[in-house]
């Protein structure tokens, strides 16, 4: 449930001053907006889950560098878990493309059998990561241009020119697989 801004502005200052309840509920607001972004990102509900957690360690250890005047929360902890998931890729290998493991037999799991059904997702799940990741927090999240620059910490016009490219990748996909 999302609370009216002076309500989170009010949890914001508290945590600010070590309320550890005041923190909790802003872990539990965002919690599930961390992990949704994470399982579409990286396709997977384990890693999502893990990588969630390790966002909200992180949050707690950085709270006091947070600046509301600069981003919303829910996007500062977005930002987190990005970089979170880019060490997860880099520190496993996990940056070689998510669907040659799923194309392995047997490579099935729950988050799968939820995306089987939809052809547009399955696209996405074949787009690069550097276009997923825009493309999930313009039109999955609802992030401007603007904000997607800053949680991605790429020029404005990549961002736009990801969009773009993923959409017209996503459109050339579609209208094949709709000729198969």
């Amino acid at each position: 449930m999302k609370l009216p801004a002076e309500d989170s502005m009010t949890l914001i200052a508290g945590a600010k001053e070590g309320n550890e309840y005041a923190l909790a509920q802003l872990l539990q607001q965002n919690y599930g907006v961390v992990y949704r972004f994470l399982l579409k990102l990286t396709l997977d509900s384990q890693l999502a889950a893990d990588i969630t957690q390790d966002c909200m360690v992180r949050v707690i250890d950085k709270f006091a560098l947070y600046d509301p005047q600069k981003s919303a929360l829910s996007t500062w902890m977005i930002a987190i878990a990005k970089n979170l998931w880019l060490e997860e890729c880099r520190s496993a290998g996990r940056r070689l493309s998510r669907l040659e493991q799923y194309n392995e037999p047997g490579a099935y799991d729950p988050v799968d059998r939820l995306l089987d059904g939809d052809e547009v997702l399955l696209a996405v799940k074949r787009l690069s990561d550097k276009m997923r990741a825009p493309i999930l927090l313009k039109y999955a999240h609802g992030y401007s241009y603007e904000e997607i620059s800053k949680i991605l910490r790429i020029p404005l016009g990549t961002v736009k020119s990801r969009i773009s490219n993923g959409m017209q990748n996503l459109k050339k996909e579609l209208e094949n697989d709709g000729k198969r």
